[in-house]
């Protein structure tokens, strides 16, 4: 397992294809919680930024694209070109947070394979805890 980032909690899901988590997905996302807490300081607190990049974990290369903040990052591993962001999110939303609601018929078309969620840490970076995956029990 790769260590867990002490500035944020990160929360992945198995992928469907595989029954384990992506590899690729969380390096992804450890990279991303980095590179949002190194520009911290640089950046405004609405600073945002998206992208798409491909999944090199198994042999489906997957592409991912990803939602960053300085107040949530997400990456969602298979996720079809033509998914909206307000979809994924949705999607997101109903899995991860207690807010979330069920999806209205065609929002999101094809959910993603995999996906992964880090939220900024509330302790001080060099107290915090490493957080467990969600999927474990």
């Amino acid at each position: 397992m790769i260590p867990r980032p002490k500035t944020h909690r990160i929360a992945v899901s198995d992928c469907r294809h595989t029954g384990a988590t992506c590899p690729a997905l969380e390096r992804m996302l450890k990279a991303l919680c980095q590179a949002l807490n190194s520009a911290k300081g640089l950046t405004d607190e609405d600073f945002e930024i998206s992208g798409e990049s491909q999944l090199d974990g198994c042999d489906r290369q997957c592409a991912a694209r990803f939602f960053a903040s300085h107040d949530r990052i997400r990456v969602f591993g298979g996720a079809e070109a033509s998914a909206q962001q307000s979809g994924l999110e949705r999607f997101a939303d109903m899995l991860l947070t207690s807010e979330g609601s069920a999806l209205p018929a065609g929002c999101l078309p094809s959910p993603p394979c995999a996906m992964g969620q880090a939220l900024p840490q509330k302790t001080a970076p060099d107290t915090a805890s490493y957080s467990i995956d969600a999927h474990q029990p």
